[in-house]
């Protein structure tokens, strides 16, 4: 029947099967087989496409040109063929949903413990504050070895986003750093530059920062390695004269809370060093009804949190999830003008999104719930293999590293009294929302709370077009334990989330999404579907949790206890019988006694040794 079509039908016909698909048609007979390698390029390039790895129209050198360009641990360098392009990114799934191995491991490189990080994907640099004798310092290092590139003294907090970086230290103010081989770049390319920021500038940097950026910015031509190097750009004082109280930072857009204004958000674009708009959060939300039974008050005010998309500013109180537009009104010029009108004519500028019909407890009877799915036969596990070197790393099947977990319906947890929620006397009408972040696409809200609830608002902007209402909207989780920290991968898939116990979970929103070729990305998000693990060898460290977390598409970063982690590794590879495996030199690696607290990671490429150690 196959040799009745013309190649161009036959290859039209392949283009709709999948990955898995096309392998068996190998094993079929020698024709096809040969039919199959003689047309490789063209069927797997069809297959990156339809399977979501690359978009159409993008070339094979192209798609390799971004994964490095994103900094993403060089995972597809090497690649030369379509077909090797789709091998790695079905390896990648594999590891990340605990079929295959991970590497996890954590520099050795810094010299004090690490307290915040951020990563800079384009120049694959980690910016860390560290303390080191209670004095605490920025450094940035190389993320393949770890060696030291820059470093500027008193930073003790952070942000970061696309080549600026702000940075908290002791005045009262938010300085404004941006990447050096950036500005130099521009200069020779005779681009105006606005580094460093002027008068009459709200963000004009400071006469100090101003001494300090004249021999960091080069219009002399000078060439030298500017990787991980910083000038300074602008700075934002702080009306009170005390830190600000909250901030985020997504390029351009910087949002800011003065202590003196606590329900008050300022907003600037840094890359211009102008102000845009005060968003007053307390007049946006006198009208909006928390609850049947509740307005608006003081004692629900307590806010927690801020985030901000493309269109969106998200608000998280204790009570509820307010999110508005991010721009004026009689601003047509901006994206979010578009999406203000319901189908009635109805304005709609702001909305809360919480739970209004259900206390916290009755939330979580109504809710499912996160409970540890079936054991795997871990006699098929590979031990575990140990190096060191600028880092130490362990490379582990992934059934040791992650566990696996399912959300379970409420019906299933009717059925089976032991999972039911403990619901305690009283009646909460506080949500106890502690978290709430936009996806990468500004798409969705992941919000977390206190007890234990984690809600999921899929394509949350059609509340605002009036094409769904916020009970509609929401989905609930029963994490059972308080959430700590919520974030997303920057491909909008997957979020990882923190409980205060200390135990670290990935969640993958769309676990079908490369084998399913008619869906869109995000547009099938819900919870019942999602696959979840917890990271094994990275919970429940003494009880407390460091730092903050970051994810990419090829792995997990975050702050841990890496000394911890390869006694972990070992305990468990002797209690299961499983051999351990040394570095090259065969020697057990040696990372020394106590603590080391340092940036951590779980990767999924299979490849991160020769990168990083």
């Amino acid at each position: 029947m196959f040799w009745l079509f013309s190649s161009d039908l036959s290859l039209y016909i392949f283009s709709f099967l999948q990955l898995k698909d096309i392998y068996t048609l190998y094993l079929l007979s020698h024709d096809i087989h040969r039919f199959l390698r003689q047309h490789e390029a063209t069927i797997y390039h069809q297959l990156a496409v339809s399977h979501h790895f690359i978009t159409a129209g993008t070339s094979l050198e192209d798609a390799v040109l971004a994964e490095q360009t994103r900094g993403t641990s060089g995972w597809l360098d090497g690649t030369e063929t379509w077909k090797e392009l789709c091998r790695r990114w079905i390896v990648m799934d594999h590891n990340w949903a605990g079929r295959g191995s991970v590497q996890e491991g954590g520099y050795l490189t810094f010299e004090g413990d690490v307290r915040l990080f951020q990563i800079d994907e384009s120049e694959r640099t980690i910016l860390a504050v560290t303390e080191i004798s209670f004095k605490k310092v920025l450094t940035v290092r190389a993320v393949e070895d770890g060696r030291l590139l820059w470093s500027l003294a008193d930073v003790y907090g952070l942000d970061y986003s696309d080549g600026f970086i702000l940075l908290f230290r002791n005045n009262s103010g938010i300085e404004i750093w941006r990447r050096a081989s950036d500005v130099n770049r521009l200069v020779k390319d005779g681009v105006p530059v606005t580094t460093p920021l002027g008068k009459p500038s709200p963000l004009a940097a400071t006469p100090s920062q101003l001494e300090k950026a004249r021999p960091l910015i080069l219009g002399s031509g000078t060439d030298y390695n500017l990787r991980g190097r910083y000038v300074p750009h602008g700075f934002l004082p702080s009306f009170s004269g005390a830190p600000f109280r909250d901030s985020c930072f997504k390029y351009p857009i910087l949002a800011a809370i003065d202590r003196e204004a606590p329900h008050v958000v300022q907003l600037y674009n840094v890359a211009e060093g102008v102000f845009l708009r005060a968003v007053d959060l307390d007049a946006l939300a006198k009208g909006c009804s928390l609850s049947r039974q509740q307005q608006w008050s003081s004692g629900d005010a307590l806010l927690l949190d801020i985030d901000i998309s493309g269109d969106y500013l998200c608000a998280t109180f204790h009570a509820g999830v307010l999110v508005t537009t991010l721009y004026d009104e009689e601003d047509s010029t901006q994206p979010s003008s578009r999406l203000r009108t319901t189908g009635t004519g109805e304005v709609v500028t702001s909305s809360v999104l919480f739970d209004e019909d259900f206390g916290p407890f009755e939330a979580r009877q109504i809710a499912h719930r996160l409970e540890k799915g079936a054991t795997p036969n871990r006699k098929e596990s590979e031990g575990a293999k140990l190096f060191s070197g600028d880092a130490s790393l362990a490379s582990v099947s992934g059934i040791d590293a992650l566990e696996r977990y399912a959300a379970v319906s409420p019906a299933e947890k009717d059925s089976n009294p032991e999972s039911l929620p403990l619901v305690r006397a009283g009646h909460w009408r506080t949500s106890g929302f502690i978290s709430a972040k936009f996806s990468p696409d500004g798409r969705h809200i992941v919000a977390g709370t206190v007890f234990g609830l984690l809600l999921l608002f899929s394509d949350f902007a059609r509340i605002f077009r009036g094409l769904s209402t916020v009970p509609e909207n929401i989905q609930r989780l029963d994490v059972g334990e308080p959430l700590r920290d919520i974030i997303w991968e920057t491909d909008n898939r997957r979020i990882a989330f923190r409980t205060e116990p200390g135990d670290m979970f990935i969640a993958d929103l769309d676990p079908q999404h490369h084998s399913n070729l008619d869906v869109a990305s995000g547009s099938r998000m819900r919870l019942e579907d999602a696959l979840f693990h917890r990271l094994r060898d990275f919970s429940s460290l003494y009880g407390m949790a460091f730092g903050n977390m970051h994810m990419r598409k090829t792995g997990f970063w975050f702050v841990w206890d890496v000394a911890k982690l390869h006694e972990d590794i070992r305990e468990r590879a002797k209690s299961q019988g499983q051999y351990i495996t040394y570095g090259s030199d065969g020697k057990n690696p040696q990372i020394g006694s106590g603590k080391v607290i340092t940036v951590c990671f779980i990767e999924f490429t299979n490849n991160v040794i020769d990168k990083v150690v």
